[in-house]
């Protein structure tokens, strides 16, 4: 993949994992080590900060960043909305908690930081 192909994904304050081990991260980062030309996607999740090496990307959108990892998953992210929340990530977390609005889940998110 060239250099910049992830610019077209708005990358938002916190992304749904929508295909891909994990449920929902907090300031999704892209970067490429220059040295290297090596391509990562990071993002806070659970109070840690996950790094995920890129083999290739699948799409850029301004609605969606997917690809795959070094060891073959593949990975998809979608803008995490206070719909999207109670409907793909409270289900996998005991239905708790819940947020009066996207504000909220984002302070939430903030506060592991």
């Amino acid at each position: 993949m060239a250099e910049g192909a992830d610019r077209l994904f708005a990358w938002p304050e916190a992304v749904w994992v929508e295909e891909g081990p994990g449920l929902a991260g907090y300031a999704p980062e892209y970067a490429v080590d220059e040295e290297t030309q090596t391509q990562f996607v990071e993002w806070g999740e659970g109070g840690r900060r996950r790094v995920i090496e890129v083999d290739q990307v699948l799409e850029s959108t301004p609605e969606t960043f997917a690809f795959v990892d070094r060891s073959g998953e593949r990975w998809r992210f979608r803008e995490l909305t206070l719909e999207r929340y109670r409907q793909h990530v409270r289900p996998q977390t005991m239905l708790q908690p819940d947020f009066d609005s996207r504000e909220a889940m984002l302070e939430a998110m903030r506060a592991e930081w």
